[in-house]
């Protein structure tokens, strides 16, 4: 047996992205399946100036650098515009930091640095408000409501296993399917892969 495809639909953690003004807000895109949507392209490349804000949901994602590789696309794009310099870029992560690797942090770290992203770590996004332009994010540390102005905003959803599969024995406690990180077999049912 071969499990394939444990994400969930996201709109079942983030029940306010399936909000149908949000789907129309055309500022908005979103992480889900490919990187490069079409919808992400085509409005990454209609932004003009502003404020651009990319985000990390709280939950695990399956590519941890691909709120990341659009944000510096984003970023080379309004450079080769000539529009960033009156464009603010914002990471805000759920994370505590760039990336969870040490080696990996200490390499971006640096580059956001010299790109003027500007960073806001700890923060959930926990609700988009389409019509005054607003992102909500809750501060993991003192709960605080953050409200963010964006002119462009690119979310990744909050992302686990589908209720199934949680369910099921197959799991671990965080409630992923438990596997041997080498192999990806599974650990308890050596049939399962």
């Amino acid at each position: 047996m071969i499990p394939k495809d444990f994400i969930t639909e996201w709109r079942a953690h983030a029940p306010w992205v399936a909000d149908r003004q949000v789907e129309q807000d055309l500022v908005i895109s979103r992480a889900l399946v490919e990187l490069f949507s079409r919808p992400t392209i085509a409005n990454a490349l209609a932004f003009r100036g502003g404020t651009a804000i990319f985000t990390f949901p709280s939950t695990p994602i399956k590519c941890a650098g691909a709120p990341q590789k659009i944000m510096y696309l984003a970023d080379d794009h309004l450079r080769r515009l000539g529009v960033r310099d009156r464009s603010t870029i914002l990471y805000a992560s759920a994370t505590p930091a760039i990336f969870g690797v040490k080696h990996y942090r200490e390499a971006l770290e640096p580059i956001v640095a010299r790109k003027g992203i500007d960073t806001l770590f700890r923060h959930d996004l926990v609700e988009v408000r389409p019509a005054s332009r607003e992102a909500v994010f809750k501060n993991l540390d003192t709960q605080a409501e953050v409200v963010k102005k964006y002119d462009f905003l690119h979310v990744t959803p909050p992302q686990s296993a589908p209720d199934v599969v949680k369910e099921s024995s197959l799991v671990d406690k965080a409630g992923w399917v438990e596997v041997d990180k080498y192999t990806l077999r599974h650990t308890r049912y050596p049939d399962v892969f």
